[in-house]
């Protein structure tokens, strides 16, 4: 009995036990929670058809396999086919698509199908690059394929890669016309477009942020190529395409309004920010007699760079004025064809301010100056600039003079630019008889002279940069290498180099950089970004992806510098 007893009781226990484990192991079904991050990028694993089938005369539907669950609203906007079909989508189990066609295929026809690589995954994970695959009703592919990158992008930013087939090069416009074959630029910005007919393209990227497969010049940014692409079946594939994205402008500016802040400043306001505007192109009279009010200089605001300080005579705060502007330029170079005229009321205030310089750098005796530094000035009225380039002389210090220029972001602060960099390890001095510079209205300053000497970097804190240049350019062109630290901001160096082999960057401060370098077609010593009516091209350019290290009184050497050809 009391063996039986013992069978049972254990019985029991082993039958709670075995209830106990199925409860924990219920309890733990599932990604236990707070495990790693998804960070994996989801890709395309297989597709029917399988890429590059060819003889297929009739089909219903095409079937794409992901890697995991996909956010299907991102998948389904980033699909791209060309030429175009209608299709349906329907998901099953978030990992598997099928896009239900709705049109016909043509005879003998190859289909290209992109899923962009906007594409994301359920933790928003885009895909790494797009993926393309194709399949012709024919018995053959088509083979052409164009690569490149683009450049300055934020990872999380989604770019459109239009190539259009050259069959007429002035109805490429692609504010109003369609791409014959697109993709989609990859979070580091590659892309790679496969599958193309033999021709002649233009490609161009688009930000397309309404997605209407348009470019939208006044809203959204555009790279424009440097050179066409032809593909033939000797020179299937081509490449490297680079761009950086610019703002294409195509409105000419406004004048918005005007208002007196003071009984010798009126603020003009424009649409947009113009590129330039001189005491010649304005007229302001009075509504009543139609006299004129003297306009003595005019500076940009800085803070808005739509508007501009015009500095006039004293005006009647009773009167009424009319401002006309004769020609406006906006930094696109739209000219607006039209007079501008706004309407103001003069100003019952009176400007107070004390007429003296505010500060003038580098300070006396400040050593370790940047090669790159200005000599700065800043006054709190306007000034006559031509009296203050007059008075002032930089040198080194064996009195031989730097040459340079002045320039003025508003007329109350300027600064002298040198012509070229400083020199490492010098001593330099300059001089400016403020007692000689007078404010627009006639203010003047005690009768002093600023006299400040400074002391560059040493030459033994900097280090240097040489290698090949591979080009193909012009007689006559010119080849900027570009040299632009990374993570702290020190000022970038851009060398004009004239020679076609060999390339070396003096006096560059020790730290991380990256190296790159453009041709200078049009000879004005920057990267033009090309424009889209009339079509100009872009200068080409490079930037390396490898990140140099510079040491002191060390030359990095055997860099090679490979630059796109035209």
């Amino acid at each position: 009995m009391k063996k039986r007893r013992k069978i049972i009781q254990r019985g029991c226990i082993i039958i709670f036990l075995l209830f106990l484990a199925l409860q924990l192991c219920c309890a733990t079904r599932g990604m236990p929670g707070g495990g790693p991050q998804d960070k994996t990028p989801p890709q395309i694993v297989d597709s029917f058809p399988h890429p590059d089938s060819t003889g297929l005369r009739t089909l219903d539907e095409i079937i794409l396999y992901f890697s995991e669950r996909m956010n299907e609203s991102s998948v389904e906007k980033s699909i791209f086919v060309s030429p175009p079909l209608d299709f349906e989508t329907d998901w099953s189990g978030g990992d598997e698509l099928t896009l239900s066609l709705k049109d016909t295929l043509a005879s003998d026809q190859s289909y290209v199908f992109t899923i962009g690589a906007g594409a994301m995954d359920m933790q928003k994970n885009r895909m790494l690059e797009s993926y393309q695959f194709a399949f012709s009703t024919g018995d053959q592919l088509n083979r052409g394929e164009i690569f490149g990158r683009v450049f300055k992008i934020d990872p999380s930013d989604v770019f459109y890669i239009y190539a259009y087939r050259i069959i007429d090069p002035d109805s490429l416009d692609p504010t109003r016309v369609k791409a014959d074959f697109l993709s989609q630029a990859g979070p580091d910005g590659s892309f790679w477009l496969k599958y193309l007919p033999y021709s002649n393209f233009r490609v161009f990227v688009i930000e397309d942020v309404n997605k209407n497969l348009l470019l939208d010049a006044a809203t959204e940014r555009v790279g424009i190529p440097s050179r066409d692409v032809w593909l033939d079946s000797t020179r299937a594939m081509d490449g490297p395409l680079n761009f950086i994205l610019t703002k294409i402008d195509t409105t000419p500016p406004d004048l918005s309004g005007a208002r007196a802040t003071n009984r010798r400043t009126v603020v003009l306001r424009a649409s947009e920010v113009i590129d330039a505007l001189t005491t010649e192109a304005v007229d302001i009279r009075d509504t009543l007699n139609m006299n004129l009010l003297p306009v003595k200089g005019i500076s940009r605001n800085t803070k808005d760079e739509k508007q501009f300080f015009l500095y006039t005579a004293d005006h009647d705060s009773a009167k009424g004025y009319r401002l006309t502007v004769k020609q406006m330029v906006d930094t696109s170079g739209n000219i607006q064809p039209n007079v501008q005229q706004a309407d103001f009321t003069g100003s019952t205030l009176v400007d107070t301010t004390h007429f003296e310089v505010l500060s003038i750098s580098p300070r006396d005796s400040a050593s370790g100056i940047d090669l790159a530094a200005v000599v700065a000035v800043n006054f709190t009225l306007p000034v006559n600039t031509v009296q203050v380039a007059e008075n002032f002389t930089l040198q080194y210090a064996d009195s031989l003079p730097v040459p340079g220029d002045w320039e003025w972001p508003d007329l109350s602060h300027g600064y002298y630019r040198p012509a070229e960099n400083f020199l490492p390890g010098l001593t330099y001095a300059y001089t400016l008889k403020i007692g000689a510079v007078h404010s627009l209205w006639g203010d003047t300053l005690p009768d002093t002279t600023f006299k400040r000497t400074f002391f560059t970097i040493a030459k033994d804190e900097f280090g240097s940069m040489s290698g090949e240049l591979v080009v193909d350019k012009m007689p006559g062109e010119d080849v900027y290498v570009d040299v632009s630290s990374v993570g702290k901001k020190k000022a970038p160096l851009s060398i004009r180099i004239d020679t076609d082999k060999k390339f070396f960057v003096p006096w560059i401060l020790e730290g991380l950089y990256k190296i790159g370098g453009f041709l200078d077609i049009n000879g004005d010593g920057s990267r033009s970004s090309g424009q889209l009516n009339p079509f100009v091209f872009s200068e080409p350019f490079t930037i390396q992806d490898d990140t140099l290290r510079v040491r002191k009184r060390w030359e990095l050497s055997d860099i090679k510098l490979i630059l796109p050809g035209i």
